[in-house]
């Protein structure tokens, strides 16, 4: 993005005057804007009306008293192209437009944005199809519902492509100190990577939370990725349209190809996005990466006045692999003195009701376990009680002020965590965030949390990942030749990849080939792609009298006596079987997936995908998260591969697929050996 459109978002969002267009939402915005003590000027436009409240009302745009700098829409799609217009005679710098009933609603509605694109001359624009923006900061809000009032400095710049999601969020119970929240509806003008280029560099934000359901240009949401990264600003993602029922939705709600979900998963974990499928831990995942400072949490102690917490903690934190540090037998000693005699000096820490509620002893206990445990991290676990047991309160809250005065000492990263949600109240939640600790709602959102930022910044730390990208585009074709088993194996053949020595059969040469017992038979069909389901394919063929019995066997199967077939010498057994794939994906560009192959790959489903370019250390460190991964790298004292040669193998293959300009390569099975692959089944599209 240009900077002049990045000094015109940035004029948009802190506007000195505004103009709004429409009717009951105009009544909204108004009200809201007067609650946000904002100070600029207010021209509302309506030729029905004279005034709204107190403030006057214009019939036209052309007769408001200046240069507006940003303006709210909210008419009917057919008329807001005119407006545009109007606005742009007025020199307007920026638009919301509320208004729906453009490309995601057919055929009429994309005509109708792609003249409203056309009407803008240098104006940005929000939308079409959304609610518009809140900015904290600048006291403005061009928002058609009513918002709460969030007085923060510094924080969280959310932006969704939901209106209704953004405005469900600010309505939660979860103090998220939020500074900009931006709907951003169909993304005609104003996108979601220049909203991420914007937010990045400003000192206001320290942390992105996106939610997505499609990306229009995926170069240039990569670049503003990276570079948010490389500013240290952290980005979260939750992601909607992954069902077949959700994408058909986010096509008719936003216009948006959702795409597949794993590789949207691949894609954000190649450039180091938090990504999170619950939209609680998305939020208590920004949450704590605003109000805590980021870091690495090496050592997680944690606190509780229950042996039940004690264990969840314990539990969840193993399924996360996340360290607790034990402490050792001279600070179990040290320990044992400052703990009623009831206690077990562990981590995590039960410090048990006896020293519950008295504040000088409780943060005793946690200054010197933190100390003792050399922790980075310390977790309080606490569920308030309900006003019928408001007496007890007094005393959690002399657990939380110790807790938070133990961390101030120490100069580490603290939490106070939830077994339930809704037991952490607004009070708690204020006061914790005024202290620089996270109030994360829920035990499992807060370890959730942690193994995030952890994961991200092991991916920040190094220096390569931070490096431009550019997805290498999908192959497109007019004419798509697809190649049969024989002509597909033979095409990998002459390009230096190893296949079973074999021979095409035809009627009038059952008997005329030169290869060694067992062989395996094939049916040859570039219509046919799984053989082995409809008896396509028989193995482990040891004389020319059991092929014959085959070769009638299969034309029995299939009712047809003129198949061409591929016999081959049976390869030996492997060390593993892959699925190996490379494809091109409409929004992603050319795709590998790698995973158990063989009769298995649709039942146990273990791949992962990984979108190009790719280099060996990352084919690597994703194929390490595969189960079939332990037998490839030596299983039970099996003999492994060499894992140099396999890498070199599949980077190999990775540029015959691209050199070659192909459409699609898949090889399942792919034989792995020690030193070498070979493609057992192969299909080539060209």
């Amino acid at each position: 993005m240009n900077n002049k459109k990045l000094q015109k978002i940035h004029r948009f969002l802190f506007p000195k005057n505004i103009v709004l267009i429409g009717g009951k939402e105009v009544e909204i915005i108004i009200e809201q804007l007067k609650k946000l003590n904002f100070n600029g000027e207010i021209w509302p436009v309506n030729p029905r009306r004279k005034k709204f409240g107190n403030i006057k009302c214009y019939e036209k745009i052309l007769d408001v008293p200046g240069r507006p700098d940003a303006s709210f829409i909210a008419i009917p799609a057919k008329y807001v192209k005119q407006i545009v217009k109007d606005l742009a005679s007025k020199e307007n710098l920026g638009i919301v437009c509320y208004s729906a009933g453009f490309s995601e609603s057919g055929k009429i509605g994309k005509k109708l944005e792609i003249d409203l694109n056309k009407s803008l001359k240098g104006q940005v624009l929000l939308g079409p199809n959304c609610y518009g923006y809140i900015n904290y900061l600048s006291r403005s809000a061009l928002w058609p519902f009513p918002i709460p009032d969030i007085k923060t400095k510094k924080g969280i710049a959310l932006i969704t492509q939901s209106g209704m999601l953004s405005s469900d969020i600010l309505m939660t119970n979860r103090s998220l100190p939020i500074v900009h929240t931006v709907s951003i509806g169909n993304q005609l003008n104003i996108k979601i990577e220049d909203l991420i280029e914007y937010f990045c560099s400003k000192n206001e934000v320290n942390v992105i939370g996106l939610h997505i359901e499609g990306i229009k240009d995926l170069n240039l949401f990569i670049k503003a990725c990276l570079k948010s990264l490389r500013n240290k600003k952290p980005i979260v993602v939750f992601k909607t349209g992954t069902s077949n029922i959700g994408k058909s939705l986010t096509m008719s709600h936003t216009g948006s190809l959702s795409g597949d979900e794993n590789l949207y998963n691949a894609l954000f974990k190649k450039i180091g996005i938090i990504s999170i499928n619950n939209v609680e831990t998305f939020l208590e995942t920004l949450k704590f990466l605003s109000v805590n400072t980021i870091q690495f949490h090496k050592n997680i102690l944690a606190f509780t006045c229950s042996g039940g917490g004690a264990t969840m903690i314990a539990d969840y934190a193993e399924k996360k692999n996340l360290h607790f540090p034990t402490f050792k037998k001279k600070s179990q000693k040290i320990m044992e003195k400052l703990l009623p005699s009831i206690a077990s000096v562990s981590n995590p820490l039960d410090y048990t009701t006896p020293l519950w509620g008295k504040k000088e002893r409780t943060k005793e206990v946690f200054v010197k376990s933190i100390l003792e445990t050399n922790a980075t991290t310390a977790i309080l676990l606490q569920d308030y009680p309900k006003k019928i047991a408001e007496n007890s309160r007094k005393y959690y809250f002399n657990d939380t002020k110790s807790f938070c005065e133990a961390i101030k000492d120490t100069k580490i990263s603290g939490l106070i965590c939830s077994t339930f949600p809704e037991n952490l109240d607004e009070k708690v939640r204020t006061y914790c965030i005024k202290n620089n600790i996270s109030p994360i709602q829920g035990i499992t959102k807060s370890l959730d949390a942690i193994k995030y930022i952890n994961d991200y910044l092991s991916f920040q730390s190094r220096k390569e990942n931070l490096k431009e990208i550019n997805i290498l585009k999908d192959t497109k074709k007019n004419k798509i030749k697809i190649l049969d088993e024989y002509k597909s194996k033979n095409f990998l053949k002459k390009n230096g990849i190893s296949i079973p020595k074999n021979f095409k059969l035809k009627e009038n040469n059952y008997k005329n080939f030169n290869l060694n017992f067992p062989i395996a038979l094939k049916v040859l069909d570039n219509k046919i792609f799984h053989k082995t389901d409809i008896g396509g394919v028989i193995t482990n063929i040891k004389t020319r009298d059991r092929l014959q019995i085959s070769i009638d066997k299969i034309n029995n199967n299939l009712k047809n006596n003129k198949r061409c077939f591929l016999i081959e010498e049976m390869s030996p057994q492997p060390i593993a079987e892959l699925f190996f794939s490379l494809s091109n994906d409409p929004i992603f560009g050319k795709v590998l997936i790698i995973g158990s192959g063989g009769i298995y790959t649709e039942l146990f489903k273990d791949f992962i995908h990984l979108i190009l370019p790719v280099t060996k250390k990352e084919i690597l460190n994703n194929l390490s998260q595969l189960k079939i991964f332990h037998m490839i790298s030596g299983y039970r004292n099996t003999k492994g591969i060499d894992m140099d040669v396999f890498l070199d193998n599949i980077i190999s293959l990775i540029k015959i697929f691209t050199k070659k300009n192909l459409i699609s390569l898949e090889i399942n099975p792919l034989f792995i050996y020690e030193k070498n692959i070979v493609a057992v089944d192969a299909i080539v599209k060209m």
